[in-house]
Order: structure tokens, then C-alpha cells, then sequence
């Protein structure tokens, strides 16, 4: 039960071997309450204890964290389920060219000038996704800052790059978790393998 100081003594509740806590909320800027800690911190009895705003909202602290918790899991998900996405459409990205690298063989291009080709293609792709993906990120933010910062303490800078660079380096790793082994692999045949494989392609034809 939470009473007010002033209510108390009319209230008349406390009684012999009643237990209370008295406390007593200041309100002040952060440099005022350091210089107050400092000061009370020695002359407090073994029944005082000196609470900074930190400690008094550690069941909301306790929440944040189960929420990151969930958060963090919902990553890790997002993670997978990207891996998987990107590694299907590079299947199918290197199923349509492999016309195309066949030619290029053919024609007497060298394996490292098309490894290079290709890869240049993917790391582009993916960079147009990651700078969307962030702008899409930053304009949320933008939009939704001013409505939350009425009940979260968050601060309002407009640009964090650790994320960004995070995201650059999580994109870069996945494509070359799922794009790189096929690419080298489809690379390592020889001409004669990948026209065999695109005529094979050609020629299937849906059943009806």
C-alpha cells in the first residue's frame, strides 16, 4: 500500500509491529544529484538507502530486457529466413545466367574476369538492398521517435552508423554464405558441362 505523508497520521493505520518505508522522491538535474549522492552516501544509517532514478525503475529495466530478449530471437530468426531467401534467389539468378557464362567461356573470357563479373553484379544488388533497407529503416524512425520518446528515454539523433555498418556486414556475409560456393562451383565446369546444362534447361518443358 502506498500512502501519502500527509494522509498518514490521519489515516491512523500504523500500529505496534506495523513495518512501513518512508521515502522521499527529489526531482533535480543530473549534476545536483551526483553532488547529493556524494554527500548522503556517508551519512546514511544501516536503515537508509539512497535510490537514483536508475535503480527505482528496474522492474521497467527487467521488462526492456525481456523484450530485447525476444527482439534478439526475432533476429536471429530474420537471419535464417534471409540466409535462406538469398541462397534460393542466387540459385535461380545463376540457373539464368548460365547461358550466359557459357557464352563468355566460348568466347575465350577467362574464369576470373567472370567469377569477377558476377560477383561485382551480386555486391551491387545487395548494396541497392542494404541502402534501401536502411532508408526504409531511418524514415520509421524518424516517424515513430516523437511518439515514443513521450514514454521511453531515447535520444533523438537522427543517424546511428553502427547499425548501418552492422547491416552492411551481416548483407556481405550471407551473400557470401549462400551465393559464393554455387558461384565457384558453376564457375569451376568447364564450357562444354554448362551448354550441356543450359540445353538441358531448354529443352524441359512443362507437363500439361
Amino acid at each position: 500500500v502506498i500512502i501519502n505523508m500527509a494522509d498518514l497520521s490521519r489515516l491512523a493505520i500504523l500500529r505496534p509491529g506495523s513495518r512501513a518505508t518512508y521515502s522521499l522522491s527529489l526531482r533535480a538535474p543530473a549534476t545536483v544529484i551526483n553532488a547529493v549522492k556524494s554527500r548522503l552516501s556517508a551519512q546514511l544509517t544501516p536503515e537508509q538507502r539512497l535510490i537514483l532514478p536508475q535503480q527505482q525503475q528496474s522492474a521497467l529495466t527487467k521488462n526492456f530486457n525481456r523484450v530485447s530478449q525476444v527482439l534478439n530471437l526475432s533476429i536471429l530468426i530474420s537471419l535464417v529466413l534471409s540466409g535462406l531467401a538469398i541462397s534460393l534467389a542466387s540459385h535461380s539468378y545463376l540457373q539464368k545466367n548460365t547461358k550466359k557464362m557459357a557464352i563468355l567461356r566460348a568466347l575465350g573470357v577467362q574464369r576470373r574476369a567472370i567469377l569477377a563479373l558476377f560477383l561485382t553484379q551480386l555486391i551491387s544488388l545487395s548494396l541497392i538492398a542494404w541502402f534501401i533497407g536502411i532508408a526504409l529503416a531511418y524514415g520509421f524512425q524518424l516517424i515513430l521517435t516523437p511518439y515514443l520518446t513521450q514514454w521511453l528515454p531515447l535520444e533523438k539523433t537522427l543517424f546511428y552508423w553502427q547499425p548501418s555498418f552492422y547491416a552492411l556486414v551481416t548483407t556481405l556475409l550471407l551473400l557470401a554464405a549462400c551465393c559464393l560456393p554455387a558461384l565457384l562451383k558453376l564457375n569451376r565446369q568447364n564450357t562444354q558441362a554448362l551448354l550441356k546444362r543450359t540445353h538441358k534447361a531448354e529443352t524441359i518443358q512443362p507437363l500439361h
